[in-house]
Formats: structure tokens, C-alpha cells, sequence
């Protein structure tokens, strides 16, 4: 039969013919605004920027070089005298402060205010043991230099047994920095040094870091750029075993540094150029970690209100006037004057001036203390400029007894001319002398000493000596770099 209806839905799709009585299921049409509803869901996530964080973080610990420290010091402790050492490699090497009154902490540094010495109470053999056996050695630090004409050198970081002795050196030489290690080819005090040239040393924070690698070549960055290099040819087998580690002076407390000390780390390996600028980009990575002053914040202390119950008047019963019965005038007993007694003038009997006689003993004995001063010790260094190079010798002049001599007027020639050159010493008995630019085709030069004036003790020349015997106490060869 054929449709007597067509009936069509706007909301179904095209109606087929239908059967009297029979309702057709029509396919519904997906109404377009549906795809338009879920889209809003799908556009509220797009925002993965957040990554960014990452970019703008300050560099933690862990952004540091890891690989190898033999010592370490973050100066975290905030206080107290002892400074850890943190590295994790053998047995830990802790440094004791000498004089915490020359000190100050500060979040994640140590300052040394005034002449000080924080040192190992032990040899520092695990040094040693493992830079020998590897022949490399990097000493790095982020410091802070109080006094950027220090000189001395002033010791950073030493391991050393006095001024004359050492294994290796990381000092200021007034306003530069100045390394000296100790190697077969080098003096028992490290001479010859690698030290920058420039004035290097400034008064804020620096990133100063020395390599040696097992080919002899030394270098020295600051803030991650190379500003020194070297040579420091031979082995480390000469190197002492029974020095100690210390840090802001020589062990003889005459080569002080003053500044703040941020991180200290040795290694036994010569750290590359990139590792270098990885450090220093990490920064001293240590002045994070003063939390422990949150732990006191939590104050459980509101508990101790109930101190409310020591209002109960059970205090009163402490009132009662028994205690008047200790009261009893027998007291007045032991006023007496009787202790008028012991104030007999017997006493007066000791000041007899007797002991006037003991004074004739002739303190003037030690006037014939009059000492006389020497020269103890000539180092040389020298330096490139433009082409020329420059000698420097550093003079220390002590008495007999070893002391160092200030305000000595100290004299000398170089090989070659006619003219002096002078320094006066200062607290620590040395000066420094620096001669004119020599060209590179010589290549030697001699200085030597023609003479030493105070204005109170004699100068013996024959007691003249030099105990890493780089020279004769009189007179030294500096070679050309």
C-alpha cells in the first residue's frame, strides 16, 4: 500500500514510510552546538609554561662538581669552634677555631676579623695520601678579602708546618693571588709560585680556584676565567706527611689573612676549565641552611599555663611564724669585736722591705739580649710584561732567636746595574723588592743583599741563611719565566 502520511521530525533524520500504527525509530542528527560544549574542557589546560621554574632557580649544592672531593668545608655550623669537613672521603678532617673572639659566623661563611688561625688538630695525611697518589691537585674557595694589600703571603688555605715549609699555598700577595706548591722541581716552600697578575683581589665575594695536573701545568681562575698559569714540573713524592690543614694563617700565627671564607674544597684531580665555570656559576651553594632556627618557632610552650595551679594557697601555710623562733637574738653573740683581734698590726711585719734586696738581682742580664738580625729567608718570583719579564724578591729578617723583625730598612743590587732597590719590613718581618722590566733574552738575573739597618739591633751578614735553599741568604738567581 502506499503512505497516506509523511511525517518528518526536525530533529530525525529523513522519515521512511510508516505502517498505520507503527512509529518509525528515526536516527537522531547530532545537533552541532554538542561539539561546541566539550571544547571549553579542552581549553583550560594548555598552560605547561610552568616548567619554567627551573630556569630561575638558584643553583643548589647539587649543581655543583661532585666528582672527587677529598675535603670539603660549607661552613654551615652558625657557631662554635669547629669548622666540619663534609666531604665524605675517609675519615672527616675538621678544622678547630683558635681565637673565636677574632671570628665571626655568618649564614653559611666564617669571617676572620683580626689575627686568627682555624687549623686541623691532626696531620692532614688523607690530603696528602690521596693527592700523591694522583699527582693533581685543585684547592678552590669562595671568599671575601678584608684587606686587598695583604701580603706575606697572606695563607688562605695552607697545609704547612711555618713560613719555610709547606706542601701547598693558596695565599694573598697583596692584591693579587699566589699559589705555591711544593714538587720535586720547586723549593721545600713551593718557589716557584703561580700567582695572577693584575690586582685580582677585590673586597667582594670571589670564586678563586688553582689546578695542577699530573703534567706539572698550573692555573688560576677567578670567576671562572683563567688569570694565571704555570709550571710546576716533577712529582709529589718529596711532599711531608705530618703538616697540618689550616686556613687564614701560617701554623706560626706570622702570615695572617683576614676576609670571609664561604667554601673551601680540595681535590685530587686537576679540574677542567668547564668544571671550573660550573662551580662558579653553582655559586657557594651554602647559605641555605640556617633552618634549624624554625624548629624553636613551634612554642608547645602555651602548655606551661598550667602554672595556674600553683595559686593554690597551700602557700600560706609556709607563712607560719614558726620561722620567728630562729629569730632569737643569740646572733648578736658573734657580733663581738673580738675579730678586732686578727687586726694586729703583725701583718705589717711582711711589708719590711727585705724584699728590696732581690730587686738588685741585675735585670740588666738581659740587656745583653741586645739581638742581633739576620736575613732568614730570600724567595723570587717572576712575571711577564709585555714581552719583558720583572723579578720580585721577598725578604723576611728575623732575629737569632727566629722572631720577625719589623721597620728594617732592607738593601740590594741586581746583576747588571748600578742601582738599589729598598723595602722596609713590616709586623711579619718581610718586604718585598721588585725590579725593572729585564728583556726576554736574558735569562737570569741575581740580586743580592748590601744591606740590613735598624735602628736599635746590629746586622750580622755571616748568620744570613735560607731554609728552603733557594738561595744563600745573601743572594738569589731569578730566572726568567
Amino acid at each position: 500500500y502506499t503512505p497516506i502520511l509523511r511525517y518528518k521530525n526536525p530533529h530525525f533524520s529523513e522519515a521512511v514510510p510508516t505502517a498505520p500504527g507503527v512509529i518509525p525509530t528515526p536516527t537522531p542528527v547530532i545537533p552541532p552546538t554538542p561539539t561546541t560544549e566539550p571544547l571549553p574542557v579542552f581549553q583550560a589546560p594548555p598552560e605547561p609554561p610552568t616548567p619554567q621554574p627551573s630556569a630561575t632557580t638558584v643553583p643548589s649544592q647539587g649543581d655543583r662538581v661532585s666528582d672527587g672531593p677529598i675535603a670539603l668545608y660549607e661552613f654551615n655550623e652558625g657557631g662554635g669552634t669547629t669548622v666540619a669537613d663534609t666531604s665524605g672521603h675517609g675519615s672527616p678532617l675538621n678544622l678547630v677555631v683558635e681565637s673565636p673572639g677574632a671570628t665571626t659566623w655568618l649564614p653559611g661563611a666564617l669571617r676572620i676579623d683580626s689575627n686568627s688561625i682555624v687549623r686541623s688538630t691532626g696531620p692532614g695525611t688523607k690530603i696528602g695520601d690521596a693527592v700523591t697518589a694522583t699527582g693533581e691537585l685543585t684547592i678552590e674557595a669562595w671568599l671575601k678579602s678584608s684587606d686587598i694589600d695583604l701580603d706575606g703571603p697572606a695563607r688562605i688555605v695552607t697545609l704547612s708546618s711555618n713560613p719555610w715549609n709547606r706542601n701547598f699555598t693558596l695565599g694573598q700577595q697583596s692584591r693579587d693571588f699566589d699559589v705555591r706548591l711544593r714538587t720535586t722541581n720547586t723549593s721545600l716552600n713551593g718557589t716557584r709560585s703561580t700567582a695572577t697578575r693584575g690586582d685580582r683581589v677585590e673586597d667582594d665575594l670571589q670564586h678563586v680556584v688553582f689546578t695542577r695536573s699530573s703534567d706539572g701545568k698550573t692555573s688560576i681562575f677567578v670567576d671562572g676565567v683563567r688569570v694565571g698559569s704555570g709550571n710546576a714540573g716533577g712529582d709529589l713524592s718529596n711532599w711531608a706527611d705530618d703538616y697540618s690543614l689550616a686556613f687564614g694563617n701560617e701554623m706560626s700565627g706570622d702570615r695572617p689573612w683576614l676576609g670571609e671564607l664561604h667554601l673551601v674544597a680540595l681535590f685530587n684531580r686537576a679540574l677542567t676549565a668547564d668544571e671550573v665555570k660550573v662551580n662558579f656559576e653553582a655559586g657557594p651553594g651554602a647559605v641555605a641552611p640556617p633552618e634549624p632556627t624554625s624548629t624553636p618557632v613551634p612554642p608547645p610552650t602555651p602548655s606551661p599555663v598550667p602554672t595556674a595551679t600553683a595559686i593554690p594557697e597551700p602557700t600560706a601555710t609556709p607563712v607560719p611564724l614558726p620561722t620567728a623562733t630562729p629569730v632569737p637574738q643569740p646572733t648578736a653573740t658573734p657580733i663581738p669585736v673580738p675579730t678586732a683581734t686578727p687586726i694586729p698590726a703583725p701583718t705589717a711585719t711582711p711589708t719590711v722591705v727585705p724584699t728590696a734586696t732581690p730587686v738588685p738581682v741585675a735585670t740588666p742580664t738581659p740587656t745583653p739580649v741586645v739581638p742581633v738580625i739576620r736575613v732568614g729567608d730570600i724567595d723570587a718570583m717572576n712575571q711577564e710584561v709585555r714581552g719583558d719579564w720583572t723579578a720580585h724578591i721577598l725578604v723576611t729578617v728575623m732575629d737569632t732567636q727566629g722572631n720577625p723583625v719589623p721597620g728594617v730598612l732592607v738593601t740590594g743590587t741586581w746583576s747588571g746595574t748600578s742601582g738599589t732597590e729598598t723595602c722596609t719590613t713590616n709586623v711579619a718581618g718581610t718586604c718585598l723588592v721588585s725590579g725593572d722590566p729585564v728583556a726576554m733574552t736574558v735569562s737570569a738575573i741575581r740580586w743580592t743583599v748590601s744591606s740590613v739597618e735598624h735602628p736599635a739591633m746590629p746586622y750580622k751578614s755571616d748568620l744570613n741563611t735560607d731554609p728552603d735553599g733557594d738561595s744563600d741568604g745573601s743572594t738569589i738567581l731569578v730566572s726568567k719565566p
